[in-house]
């Protein structure tokens, strides 16, 4: 049975208690300290079997992250998640991800561990002002086959503007030529999207400001990647430890 959840202290329970990718569960706990339970475009769902939580179900927006144990109703949860159309859901089992109407593709968890010691001045820059994001949003959205730059800059500056999202970036001259999004816990950051422009690849850019934004601290640092950039994000440090599944509904 899946229920529609308000209650932080079961969000928590439910949480704690479920063994998944550390990538996902990650990011639900991010979002419950950003927003708690309390808004409408990020809702929580509990999957129950015999009053135990079998799932956990992120939606924030068209985005849904689902987190199971090997007791979930995978027939169910994959007919219940098929109704959120025109929506991007991460899982963390190939059956659940099979189930869903949808095309799936595989994502990779890596982790990146420092020991907090930084051997090298920053070059990367905190972006917080409008100017600064909105020129962020069109180098991320930039190529798009559809035009969704307005769109994303009002979810990154409603992210920043609520505290879940830490917004990076290296400049060449005056343009911010490499970005990266970071969600920021306690022990663990989440980073969301990294690119460069296409006119600067192939210099280290991008290199340069994970090491930069990785090597501050010593928290656990994940991110999903294709099996295309594995090898990039091996020379920058990161570690694959899991898979989990991208589908498109």
């Amino acid at each position: 049975m899946i229920t529609f959840c308000k209650d932080k202290r079961a969000i928590i329970k439910a949480l704690n208690s479920l063994e998944s990718s550390d990538y996902l569960k990650a990011v639900v706990n991010l979002y419950l300290e950003a927003y708690g339970a309390k808004y409408s475009f990020c809702e929580f769902f509990i999957e129950y079997k015999e009053n135990i939580a079998v799932a956990l179900i992120l939606r924030y927006n068209s985005f849904l992250y689902c987190i199971t144990d090997e007791k979930a109703d995978l027939s169910e949860l994959s007919m219940w998640i098929s109704g959120f159309e025109n929506s991007q859901v991460y899982v963390d089992r190939l059956a659940l991800a099979q189930g869903i109407s949808g095309v799936y593709e595989t994502c990779y968890e890596l982790k990146f561990k420092n020991n907090g010691e930084r051997n090298f001045p920053s070059s990367c820059k905190t972006l917080e002002e409008s100017f600064e994001l909105k020129n962020c949003a069109k180098l991320v959205c930039r190529g798009k086959s559809i035009d969704i730059t307005d769109e994303f800059y009002l979810d990154l500056s409603h992210m920043v503007r609520h505290g879940n999202l830490s917004v990076f970036g290296i400049y060449h001259g005056d343009t911010a030529v490499s970005v990266a999004g970071v969600s920021l816990g306690s022990e663990i950051a989440v980073i969301n999207f990294l690119i460069t422009d296409e006119y600067f690849r192939g210099n280290g850019f991008a290199r340069q400001l994970l090491h930069d934004i990785c090597n501050v601290d010593t928290r656990e640092y994940l991110l999903l990647s294709s099996e295309s950039n594995l090898d990039f994000y091996s020379k920058c440090g990161f570690i694959t430890q899991n898979k989990c599944y991208l589908v498109k509904i």
